[in-house]
């Protein structure tokens, strides 16, 4: 697997498909074709073509080292981590795979998504647009190395996550859901939504005391009782639905995925019909 070193990364023949020069991009952490668009990660890369002896690989298996999990920007403040994050993502199109594949690409500049070391950021900003929080989404060949999905800085504390202020503020009825992807893709579908930022254990009810509209708790597959737990702690805002997923999907997020946004939209419509 020839090639040459450019902009930190190995840049050699795709293996994927027939290419004239060079577009294949192997990272420290991921590979990414310019050409055909094939991506994943590095392990997958070498059971199809060997691992190469002049490419260092990390060691598998570094659950615990800091090496695969976000940097936080070293105590730099939240704002201007979340802010390089997002200049690396945006300026860094081969990057977008992830994003992508979520189906939630057409959000990075709008909720100021961005990626930190094979990880996608997510600030989590207060009413006036103050970065009060981020929340790291493992990228897949991650995820399967470290066994985590998510990662927070230490220390910080759960919170609610609203990835579109104005329009949760603008919709008359609002939805909360426990999953950050999940609440991306309900604004990709034009819903105003939330979540907790560490699952669905985390959010607590007095931080919907100043939301004076209805609220619908839409939970992932097999999470009712926690659903209905929460909405019973609601008054008459609250109320539970349960969306009717297919094969292949479990949240809000693999609607989107699988049948797109406007699908996505009919399928909370319709919970409020209901």
């Amino acid at each position: 697997m020839g090639g040459r070193v450019s902009g930190g990364m190995l840049l050699t023949h795709c293996v994927f498909h027939e290419d004239s020069t060079p577009s294949l991009g192997v990272y420290s952490d991921h590979y990414f074709c310019f050409g055909c668009q094939a991506h994943g990660s590095l392990r997958d890369l070498w059971e199809i073509v060997g691992s190469p002896s002049h490419v260092a690989l990390a060691p598998p298996d570094r659950s615990e080292s800091w090496f695969d999990r976000p940097r936080w920007g070293s105590g730099t403040p939240l704002d201007e981590y979340a802010e390089r994050s997002y200049l690396a993502l945006v300026t860094q199109p081969h990057l977008h795979w992830y994003p992508k594949d979520r189906a939630i690409d057409g959000a990075i500049v709008q909720l100021g998504l961005g990626w930190d070391d094979g990880w996608m950021i997510v600030p989590v900003t207060n009413e006036r647009d103050k970065v009060v929080g981020v929340v790291a989404r493992a990228y897949p060949h991650i995820a399967s190395r470290t066994n985590m999905r998510y990662d927070v800085p230490m220390g910080q504390a759960p919170m609610l996550y609203v990835p579109d202020w104005e329009l949760w503020n603008a919709s008359e009825q609002v939805v909360i859901c426990f999953g950050i992807l999940d609440a991306i893709s309900l604004v990709v579908a034009g819903i105003g939504a939330a979540s907790p930022t560490m699952g669905k254990h985390s959010l607590d009810p007095e931080w919907l005391d100043n939301v004076d509209k209805s609220i619908m708790v839409v939970p992932d597959q097999n999470e009712e009782s926690v659903a209905y737990e929460l909405a019973a702690g609601l008054d008459w805002r609250g109320r539970v639905y349960m969306p009717p997923y297919l094969d292949r999907e479990k949240d809000p997020n693999d609607i989107l995925v699988q049948r797109g946004s406007d699908e996505l939209k009919r399928v909370i419509l319709a919970g409020w019909d209901s």
